[in-house]
């Protein structure tokens, strides 16, 4: 049984979980109110959507997704009801296995089996007569799919064979086995026959027979053994059935629920006001890179932020370098751009009016940290230490994004320690984003021609715009305006 609602080949495998360094990501990208804004309160829904933020995909396993999250969004009534039978199918069978724990023979397993696949069945039953009643009002080939897979797979009559196979093997009027003889006259290759007739008290088949006295227990221990043999078989049959079925809605309440989430952010972004779109991916060879209106998603969603957007073409180069005023919104870009990478590559709409990029193997963050509270190490040691873990994790072609990286030491030592590595990870096939205050570094950069430049925007009159704009390092980070504002007088008075 396949679902394939996320991948075009293949299914979301439900037991994965985020990359490693993937909570720090989270933490430097503000990626928690994008998460929220998906998940919810559901700790199920929120894992599904960090899963599905660090998958590594393809561009047209993002299209795909990106069409069936509009058909979420133009169908989500029928999409919430086929996600509820999904949870309401794993809550019954998880109720009915805890009532069932400790049953071990074959016979009790056999039952077991039986009876999860007959609780499974109904809900596909339910599950089918939705696709459909609703499949007209789909266009997206993942959601076509899915629902003529469940139509030409499990027809009426398909399922009304199962029913009756299923009460078959209650085995009321008791159970038609044969046999035969092996060696020294042992019996072998026991098998449950289908049931021919009736022929009196509850008996079925004919022939020769025998009774057993009820109170000969060892007798009774012996056919009930001969019975466990011919119904081994038959349970390890049920248990497929069920392990399927149990897979099957496991896959599909996670496929569903992430463009539940998908629709639930795209719908908060939309009441709060952020432009949203569609990206348009390219192939991790691409160096085609564009954004219109980007910003970041977290303090919107937080309503704690300014929604301001910027209008960036770093397309032919590998390092974007962003420098200019100290709280002009360098930061806050870079964000931008890692959780538009990470929201497009999973599918979702992204918080800008356009934005173009080549897939990554996965984004990674350099941002500030604290001191070291034991003073074991220095900060630099630290900083080059997380580094390390870093490039141990990279794959060919990923995004790097550095926030003030090495800063900890003096502006000479630091830039040559910066550009040794910047200069590595771009010969490497890697992509960098780097927000630096160090003159001498961005200086290095765009002498050599290398990269695209971005600079915070400040008026004359000191105010920030948030915005950037195209230009090259400068010398000042305009750290005297921030003293000025803080404590109203000019520095070194």
């Amino acid at each position: 049984m396949r679902v394939r609602l996320m991948f075009v080949d293949r299914d979301s495998d439900v037991t994965a979980r985020a990359p490693d360094g993937a909570h720090e990501v989270i933490a430097d990208l503000g990626l928690a109110p994008v998460i929220g804004a998906m998940g919810g309160d559901d700790p199920y829904l929120c894992k599904v959507a960090t899963v599905a933020l660090f998958d590594v995909t393809t561009p047209a396993s993002i299209i795909y997704r990106q069409q069936a999250v509009a058909d979420a969004a133009s169908n989500v009534q029928t999409v919430r009801a086929a996600y509820r039978l999904a949870v309401t199918a794993g809550d019954e069978l998880s109720k009915h296995v805890r009532i069932a724990i400790g049953r071990t023979s074959p016979e009790r397993f056999m039952y077991r089996s039986r009876a999860a696949v007959e609780i499974l069945t109904r809900r596909l039953g339910e599950l089918v007569a939705l696709a459909r009643a609703q499949r007209r009002g789909f266009t997206s080939p993942a959601f076509v799919g899915l629902w003529s897979y469940l139509l030409d797979t499990f027809d009426d009559r398909y399922l009304a064979q199962v029913r009756s196979h299923l009460g078959e093997l209650e085995f009321r009027r008791g159970i038609l086995m044969s046999a035969g003889l092996g060696r020294g006259n042992a019996p072998t290759d026991y098998l449950v026959r289908e049931p021919r007739r009736a022929l009196g008290r509850g008996v079925i088949g004919g022939g020769y027979g025998f009774r057993v006295d009820r109170h000969d227990a060892t007798a009774s221990e012996l056919l009930g053994d001969v019975r466990g043999r011919g119904l081994h078989e038959v349970a390890g049959v049920l248990a497929e059935a069920a392990d399927n079925l149990e897979r099957f809605f496991a896959i599909l309440q996670w496929e569903l629920g992430f463009y539940l989430g998908a629709v639930r952010l795209y719908s908060t972004l939309d009441e709060l006001g952020g432009p949203v779109c569609f990206p348009i991916p390219g192939e991790a060879e691409s160096t085609r890179w564009r954004c219109r209106g980007l910003y970041d998603a977290g303090p919107v969603l937080r309503r704690v932020g300014p929604m301001v957007g910027n209008d960036v073409d770093a397309s032919g180069t590998s390092l974007m370098m962003v420098t200019g005023a100290n709280q002009g919104g360098k930061s806050m870009f870079l964000r931008s751009v890692g959780v538009a990478q990470l929201m497009m590559q999973a599918g979702l709409p992204v918080a800008a009016t356009e934005f173009i990029a080549p897939v990554r193997s996965g984004v990674h963050t350099h941002f500030p940290r604290a001191e070291d509270p034991t003073m074991t190490k220095g900060h630099l040691d630290e900083e080059l230490e997380r580094m390390s873990r870093i490039v141990d994790r990279l794959r060919p072609g990923a995004l790097i994004l550095l926030d003030e990286s090495f800063a900890s030491t003096n502006e000479h030592e630091a830039t040559g320690l910066a550009a040794e590595i910047v200069a590595a990870l771009i010969a490497s096939g890697h992509h960098v984003c780097y927000v630096t205050h160090m003159y001498e570094l961005a200086r290095r950069f765009y002498d050599a021609r290398v990269g695209h430049f971005l600079r915070a925007q400040r008026r004359d009159d000191e105010s920030r715009t948030f915005r950037l704009v195209e230009s090259g390092p400068i010398e000042t980070s305009y750290g005297a305006d921030l003293y000025r504002a803080a404590f109203g007088e000019e520095l070194g008075e």
